[in-house]
């Protein structure tokens, strides 16, 4: 097809060069373009825009076909394009994994206008590939702004342009070198230059990758996890120093049970680019992630829990007599997935700087020690001096054996109190404490309880499943009650006002501690959802008053019903999509009575004829009517068909 074959230039888009080719065989670029056009249904829309013959050429043209007009090899013809680079990312042949790497890059590029430096321009008579990138606004070599509009009439330089340098609207040169503007080039601008060449094989290095998995996606997203942790040896997700906690999740699930986020150039240049890594791109690509990270990684599971550690207790090395602590222990300690061994009264949880399953109090090691040497026969002093304890952890470590039946219960002697429950409750709830120290010292003030009977007492089953799970309430309780009365009164006063219900509405009319509590802020939500509601009432009534008054008289559409609420159609489709979804459905009942209507109406007017010829005795056809009316035969028959009647019916 095309006599004259130029040899494509370093650097050079595969667009340019079909521009030039086309030019310099005088043959319209748009017409010989369209020779090319792959047939396959999945490419619709695409291919008819010419830009993407850059990112995807595969996708939108025969590149076999066009090896032959130009006589290229496949390969050869891929280089000047991005389609390289993105199979540095992934390679899998799934179609729709490979969309997802076709979509993104088209995110990175120029989609719209040619950029191009006038310099280079003038003398190469060419446009680069990397002059598409983004984030690439300066031409390297002249240290000027890269300009996407012709410089003597200021019309955009679209894609579809079938010249290098001719502008569509003006017919001069897109470039004028004396409206050049010279631009200060930071290091950060610099880099992008490097990263985009070593990515386009134009540095003259190939790409070799060092991979740490089969899957090239996976890899990339250790390698992302493990530059935003520092380089640790161990994956400890608290130090991230550049992903969000979702973002870090996503990556490390990726790993660990396949694709959910990818690992493509925005996420490696935010990495590789931060203050604190600054990485080459080439280096990234080579890194050698640490086996002891990647194990660390694959074992780790915030979701799991382990076993009871005390192994004095029924339930050691199982998970049968552990329940879950949901109150107690905020998210902020230093345990996740905190747990209660319902045998041995003990609370284990994963240590978060460790990632290691625990006992939260370190009391296992004390217990069996102490019981150990009491079984020895040492004295109260022998012991503590052994330890190191003072008198009050040793009647505390006591308490606790004596209740769990690892000491004989004449070891300490002590009498049964009845109402233990509800005087710790009393305690509780009046003084509003949970520390040891306090309730031991109000209990010897309330109750005369010494030392050793109070430690006795508090480690009875009953009060600990109690100090566990339902004291944290207790303490409160008075505070939530007097929150809920007041969210409940600037709740009631917004909605007379007509206010939207906001939490930082509410949040200015009570005390800022009210965040915490997850009843308040359940209250809050409630009141949001009771004010949506109303307010879809009567933005009901509203659209029910207009169509009433409208009815059978136009054609509704579902952007007039929306304006008839004050809201767009998006937020509406958005925040409200069951009310959307009643308004289509009224616009389309609506719509289809309004159609119904206009047809008996039609009906009525071809009868209204019919009974004129038969009145006056003339004898007619279908036709006669059809002329008299002007219309065809054919809608004659169909409008009597919607009708649910036939021509022969008239009487």
């Amino acid at each position: 097809m095309f006599t004259i074959r130029p040899k494509i230039k370093n650097g050079e888009s595969l667009t340019s060069y079909l521009i030039r080719i086309s030019t310099i065989n005088k043959v319209d670029f748009i017409d010989t373009f369209k020779k090319f056009y792959r047939n396959e249904k999945y490419v619709g829309v695409l291919k008819k825009r010419i830009h993407l013959i850059d990112v995807m050429p595969n996708e939108v043209i025969d590149i076999k076909e066009l090896g032959r007009a130009i006589g290229k090899e496949y390969d050869e013809i891929n280089k000047y394009t991005f389609e390289p680079t993105i199979k540095l990312f992934s390679d899998d042949p799934n179609i729709q994994r490979k969309y997802y790497f076709f979509f993104m890059m088209l995110k990175l590029v120029e989609n719209t206008n040619r950029k191009f430096c006038p310099i280079c321009l003038h003398q190469e008579k060419y446009h680069k590939l990397i002059w598409k990138v983004k984030e690439i606004n300066f031409c390297d070599l002249h240290k000027i702004k890269l300009e996407t509009r012709c410089m003597n009439c200021n019309t955009p330089v679209s894609f579809l342009v079938g010249s290098i340098d001719k502008c569509v609207s003006c017919k001069k040169k897109i470039y004028n070198k004396k409206k050049v503007e010279n631009l200060k080039i930071d290091e950060n601008e610099a880099r992008k230059y490097k990263d985009w060449y070593f990515l386009l094989g134009e540095d003259g290095n190939t790409i070799e990758l060092n991979q740490n998995f089969n899957n090239k996606e996976q890899d990339g997203c250790l390698k992302l996890l493990y530059l935003s942790l520092a380089r640790n040896e161990l994956y400890q997700p608290k130090k991230s120093i550049v992903f969000t906690k979702s973002e870090r999740n996503h990556f490390r699930s990726s790993v660990i049970n396949g694709i959910k986020k990818r690992p493509f150039l925005p996420y490696i240049f935010k990495v590789i680019r931060h203050p604190k890594i600054n990485l080459a791109l080439k280096d990234f690509f080579n890194l050698n992630v640490p086996n002891s990270f990647k194990d660390s990684l694959l074992t780790s599971n915030r979701l799991s829990y382990g076993n009871c550690l005390n192994s004095a207790c029924k339930g050691y090395g199982t998970k049968k007599d552990l329940e879950k602590i949901n109150v107690y222990y905020k998210k902020t300690s230093k345990y996740s997935n905190v747990h209660y061994c319902n045998n041995c009264y003990q609370v284990y949880g994963i240590e978060r700087k460790t990632n290691e399953w625990k006992n939260t109090n370190n009391m296992i090691k004390k217990v069996d020690l102490i019981r150990k040497l009491i079984e020895e026969g040492k004295t109260k002093k022998e012991i503590e001096m052994e330890m190191s304890i003072s008198p009050v952890l040793y009647y505390r470590l006591v308490g606790y054996l004596s209740q769990t039946s690892l000491l004989s219960p004449n070891y300490q002697n002590i009498k049964e109190d009845k109402n233990l429950l509800e005087k710790f409750k009393k305690i509780i709830s009046e003084y509003k404490t949970l520390d040891m120290n306090k309730l031991l010292a109000l209990s010897q003030k309330l109750y005369g309880w010494s030392t050793k009977e109070f430690y006795y007492y508090f480690y009875d089953r009953e009060i600990q499943r109690y100090l566990i799970f339902e004291a944290k309430f207790d303490i409160n309780k008075k505070d939530i009650e007097l929150l809920k009365k007041k969210v409940n009164e600037s709740i009631n006063y917004l909605k007379e006002k007509n206010i939207p219900i906001k939490k930082s509405n509410i949040y200015k009319a009570i005390n800022s501690e009210v965040h915490k509590k997850n009843v308040i802020v359940f209250l809050i939500e409630e009141g949001i959802k009771e004010q949506k509601l109303e307010e879809i009432k009567k933005m009901e009534e509203i659209i029910n008053d207009y169509i009433s008054e409208k009815h059978l008289s136009k054609k509704f559409s579902v952007s007039e019903l929306c304006d008839l609420t004050k809201k767009s159609q998006s937020t509406i489709r958005v925040y409200s999509p069951d009310f959307f979804n009643w308004i289509k459905k009224v616009v389309l009942e609506e719509n289809e009575k309004y159609k119904q209507f206009l047809y008996n109406e039609k009906l009525k007017k071809i009868n209204n004829i019919r009974l004129l010829y038969t009145q006056n005795g003339i004898s007619y056809t279908k036709k006669d009517v059809a002329n008299q009316i002007g219309i065809s035969e054919g809608t004659i028959s169909y409008y009597y068909r919607v009708c649910g009647k036939k021509w022969g019916d008239f009487s």
